[in-house]
């Protein structure tokens, strides 16, 4: 059994994807300063590596969108 792939509906998802990039709400850092923001909400691991934990709430997951 192979997998269909609609490929207009991944047209459809980058092209509005590239247009949210673009919103008032999207911010481009460099890694350096996203480290800097991310370390202070990090756990530490036992062995030293940093850990962070995340939940979406049921009322945002509709909107929610994995990359």
């Amino acid at each position: 059994m192979s997998a269909t792939y609609d490929l207009d509906a991944y047209r459809r998802f980058a092209e509005n994807l590239r247009s949210a990039l673009r919103g008032k709400n999207i911010k481009t850092i460099s890694l350096r300063e996203a480290h800097k923001k991310a370390i202070p909400s990090a756990l530490r691991t036992r062995t030293g590596s940093y850990c962070w934990r995340s939940a979406v709430s049921s009322r945002m997951g509709q909107k929610t969108v994995y990359l």
